[in-house]
């Protein structure tokens, strides 16, 4: 919808490390069952039960599916709660020796995937990675993975995603983005205790973030005032 010679940015990394903390932040609630946990409280329950299928996210290989700033800035985070961290990328190339053991192209998703047992997605949604999760993914993964999202909803295929949570492939789904988005009522993923739902909002809540952001609209300004391209660039797509 921009009008011909309108030069867009973006904010590049500024909003990485509000993103990535969401990235755990869902990730914990997952493992570590609190969803089941909140509604017992609501409901004035005293339920040990709910430690059955608890988790800890020590020693688990974390799927990293997109190793930009927010893949990279999640995966600082995920080391210090002791996972070993894999990623997938479009062109294969690993960004980040310290942070990656290895990092795979999307076109070898699936030995990518093998052994993660949590995924957390950052994807942007183009063509190549418009439903990159589909059913082969779930099943390259050890059976009872993770999966986090706070890309883009369309990256997941949502009909597979619901397969394999109800085939227990996925344990649990937390989902900042969706396809569609939002969910409709009456949609399969609401309602469910084994998926945690939070409505696009991963980069808010930040002091810092927005900060950044703020600094880079003054220098993106100033860069076009004296007729200098802005950073972070944006491509306008071609109807």
């Amino acid at each position: 919808g921009a009008p011909p010679g309108v030069v867009l940015s973006g904010i590049g990394d500024a909003g990485a490390a509000a993103v990535a903390e969401h990235a755990m932040a869902l990730l914990l609630a997952l493992v570590r069952r609190l969803a089941p946990m909140v509604l017992a409280t609501q409901e004035g329950r005293w339920d040990r039960g709910v430690a059955t299928g608890m988790r800890s996210l020590e020693g688990l290989q974390l799927g990293l599916v997109g190793c930009g700033g927010i893949g990279q800035a999640t995966a600082r985070r995920a080391q210090a709660f002791g996972m070993r961290c894999v990623g997938i990328n479009r062109g294969g190339a690993n960004p980040a020796p310290a942070l990656f053991e290895r990092v795979l192209p999307l076109a070898r998703r699936d030995e990518a995937l093998a052994g993660c047992e949590a995924l957390v997605i950052s994807l942007p949604l183009t063509p190549e990675t418009r439903g990159v999760l589909a059913a082969p993914a779930w099943r390259a993964c050890r059976r009872g993975v993770v999966v986090v999202n706070v890309g883009r909803g369309a990256t997941i295929d949502t009909a597979s995603l619901v397969a394999a949570l109800d085939e227990g492939h996925a344990s649990g789904a937390g989902l900042d983005v969706t396809d569609p988005e939002p969910l409709p009522p009456g949609h399969p993923l609401w309602g469910r205790p084994d998926v945690v739902v939070s409505p696009h909002v991963a980069g808010g809540g930040s002091a810092a973030v927005t900060k950044r952001v703020c600094e880079l609209v003054a220098e993106n300004a100033r860069r076009f005032a004296r007729g200098e391209p802005p950073r972070c660039p944006l491509a306008i797509p071609t109807p």
